[in-house]
């Protein structure tokens, strides 16, 4: 007799779980009929500014799967450097609301446009990896004036070409393939093995046994493991629906605010870096703000005062 796993594991988790202790502060913070999770740590305070004045803001968005936790070595850096650093969970990521509806890219845009403005800021230099690396450009193409600057990490230029496979790995359109299957990949992110394969796709090496546990416990928050799937799920419909039509005719060129592109050299999704990546990691795959921190830090380091500067 062949005994099957239970479509649930016996212990959902509570959304805590995502909210690991740190410098940082969490917060809940609500923009467009939603209430989204942030991390948020503030530079050191500055004497030239105004009581109640905020430093410049930098805005980092998640890869598919993902949440704030990707971004954990990249925050103190970039803070003690003199900005505001916000990690924040997409919708239906973390612990963000899971809502029954929003993932498409036009949406997710507009929810980090409402996000800037609710966390006190006319504009921020938005950092984005993967999933967020499209919503940033999605969001630089809406919204230009709330963008400073775009950093994409890991990430290439929206295309219907790129679902398709062309220019990157068979295992990026794979994986969105296996995504719309209904029920059975949420199934396989609740349990182990399947967390493990998605981040291990892109690494050049094996992902540690605790990130794994982290990001298992935070898809068995109720819904999660639904909703982190559901932006792919428009990805594979956006070419056949009107909403996704229009998507694709407004984001095929460059957005236009500056822009900086790290690439990592072994990325096991998007393959060999494009010549015309600014920045290249020797010896990484595709989850850079976790396997090369350092090396995210200095590109964005110096490339931030430039379009962003602190005033420090």
């Amino acid at each position: 007799m062949v005994r099957r796993r239970p479509l649930f594991p016996a212990h959902l988790s509570d959304a805590a779980v995502v909210g690991v202790p740190g410098p940082w502060e969490h917060r809940f913070v609500g923009a467009h009929g939603a209430r989204f999770h942030v991390a948020v740590l503030e530079p050191a305070p500055d004497p030239a500014r105004t009581p109640g004045e905020h430093a410049p803001l930098v805005l980092l968005l998640h890869g598919g799967l993902q949440n704030w936790f990707a971004w954990r070595h990249v925050v103190p850096v970039l803070a003690a450097a003199g900005w505001r650093v916000v990690a924040a969970d997409l919708r239906g990521h973390g612990a963000s609301d899971a809502t029954p509806r929003g993932y498409h890219q036009a949406g997710l845009a507009d929810d980090v446009d409402a996000l800037v403005r609710s966390l006190g800021h006319d504009r921020a230099a938005v950092v984005g990896h993967d999933l967020g690396g499209w919503v940033g450009w999605t969001l630089a193409h809406r919204h230009t004036d709330r963008v400073a600057g775009l950093a994409l990490v890991a990430t290439p230029p929206p295309s219907p070409g790129v679902l398709l496979g062309r220019g990157v790995t068979r295992r990026w359109p794979a994986l969105l393939a296996a995504a719309q299957v209904p029920g059975l990949p949420e199934r396989r992110l609740l349990h182990h093995d399947g967390v493990r394969r998605f981040l291990d796709a892109g690494r050049a090496g094996r992902t540690p046994e605790a990130d794994v546990a982290y990001y298992v416990s935070c898809v068995r928050v109720p819904s999660v493991a639904h909703t982190v799937l559901e932006p792919a799920r428009w990805l594979a419909r956006a070419s056949v629906r009107p909403d996704g039509a229009r998507w694709w005719r407004a984001v095929r060129t460059r957005p236009p605010v500056p822009l900086l592109t790290v690439a990592g050299e072994r990325d096991g999704l998007l393959g060999p870096p494009s010549r015309d990546a600014d920045v290249v990691v020797p010896g990484v795959g595709h989850l850079l703000p976790e396997e090369a921190p350092a090396e995210v830090c200095d590109a964005l380091l110096a490339w931030l005062p430039t379009v962003l500067p602190t005033g420090v």
